[in-house]
């Protein structure tokens, strides 16, 4: 599950590189969402699998219990693990979009964001190549226009003339 390793055999858990300490309670608790990854696990549910069967908790107690792993899976950490669904309990996941589309849906995505990149590097390369046309057509015809202007009101433009745009 992401960068989180439950090592069943010797009872220790990691995030990434770090090693998290955990009581008896904590780690069977995580342990059984890890089973369950992705599955939305009711409080009952929990109660069930982590206490014994005769275990009446209040009603707080899995939401007490549940927020020691979570604060220790998921601390320091952007991408959060424990995810409490309102209502209904609690869910361990990796809450990547990306992961929850096929291989297929993944490729058509990547090809359509290069075909989209490939277009819009054609318009620059069109609009570059038709803007300089566009600007050598403006400055011929402001140069023609004020040439004719001079010649009309009779001055000489010779060959050194330069007129700034």
């Amino acid at each position: 599950m992401a960068d989180l390793y439950l090592h069943v055999d010797t009872r220790r858990v990691f995030r990434g590189d770090r090693e998290l300490q955990l009581s008896s309670k904590e780690y069977s608790l995580l342990h059984y969402m890890m089973q369950n990854a992705g599955v939305v696990l009711s409080r009952d549910k929990l109660e069930q699998h982590v206490w014994d069967y005769d275990f009446s908790g209040g009603s707080n107690v899995i939401d007490v219990y549940i927020r020691y792993p979570a604060e220790k899976v998921d601390e320091g950490y952007d991408k959060k693990l424990i995810h409490t669904v309102r209502g209904h309990g609690y869910v361990l996941k990796d809450d990547d979009p990306m992961k929850r589309l096929s291989l297929k849906t993944r490729l058509v995505l990547l090809h359509n964001g290069m075909m989209a990149l490939v277009v819009c590097i054609v318009l620059a390369l069109l609009f570059s190549i038709s803007s300089r046309e566009i600007v050598s057509n403006v400055e011929n015809t402001l140069e023609a226009s004020v040439f004719g202007a001079f010649e009309d009101m009779g001055m000489k433009t010779g060959a050194g003339i330069s007129i700034p745009i």
